[in-house]
């Protein structure tokens, strides 16, 4: 075979092996199964969120998480530490997992059950600026943009005078799970479905709950499922918290 037979072979594969990329990526964005637009849930506890899912039959959803917290605490069962004998049986591990559901691990939990396929945590600005250290020195997550003195941050806006910091973006795994952790300043326009859970203790006094309604339309123009959580089982959460999520959910209602 010549040099030029060779390397118009080489080609051919390689093109083949991208176009079944391609396919594989567009059969699973497929085989993803999300009820249609759009429904508005509240409830008491964030591992009530993990109820609303399975009963909406979600497959491989993209969840966006505005929160505190990050509700990803690792948990796994005993039988996924037990040894089996050979022939392995195939049985179902997700009633193993549910088992130990918290409000801490439910969306850790989500990811094991093939419920959920990536998360997007929308942290408020102080969290998200409080956290950034954390992330920059863990290997499993790279923080953008990386600001030097030939990338100066843009002009401050964040009280304190700690400009630039919250439209970074940190990107990432948890386990084998993706994730990205921003603000609403940096979340960028999303065209896919998504299911949004938000909680109570999102709402500081300086977030204002008609803006975020906004802004969260405005981004994630198909959502399928919103879940309000009041977080009752939550000392940080405060009455009033509890009050501006309401007023997020009237925003989102009458879309103001």
């Amino acid at each position: 075979m010549s040099r030029l037979s060779l390397y118009f072979l080489n080609l051919t594969i390689l093109l083949l092996a991208v176009l079944f990329f391609i396919w594989v990526d567009s059969s699973a964005g497929n085989k993803r199964s999300l009820p249609l637009p759009a429904k508005i849930y509240r409830v008491s506890a964030q591992s009530d969120v993990y109820d609303i899912y399975k009963s909406a039959g979600l497959r491989g959803a993209r969840v966006i998480h505005l929160n505190r917290f990050f509700n990803i605490e690792d948990y796994f069962p005993k039988e996924e530490a037990t040894s089996v004998p050979f022939p392995i049986k195939v049985y179902d591990i997700r009633p193993a997992y549910e088992k130990g559901l918290s409000s801490h691990n439910w969306l850790f939990i989500a990811t094991r059950t093939g419920l959920v396929r990536t998360i997007t945590t929308i942290l408020p600005e102080p969290v998200f600026i409080a956290r950034l250290k954390d992330f920059a020195s863990d290997f499993a997550y790279t923080v953008s943009p990386s600001f030097s003195n030939n990338n100066p941050p843009p002009p401050p806006f964040d009280k304190g005078g700690q400009g630039g910091l919250s439209e970074q973006k940190i990107k990432g795994y948890d386990y084998d799970i993706p994730m990205t952790v921003e603000t609403l300043r940096s979340l960028p326009l999303i065209n896919e479905p998504v299911v949004v859970d938000v909680d109570a203790g999102f709402f500081s006094a300086d977030v204002d709950p008609v803006m975020v309604a906004a802004i969260l339309r405005e981004k994630c123009p198909d959502i399928r499922i919103i879940v309000l959580v009041d977080s009752v089982d939550e000392p940080e959460v405060t009455e009033e918290m509890r009050k501006r999520l309401g007023r997020f959910e009237t925003a989102l209602e009458n879309r103001t």
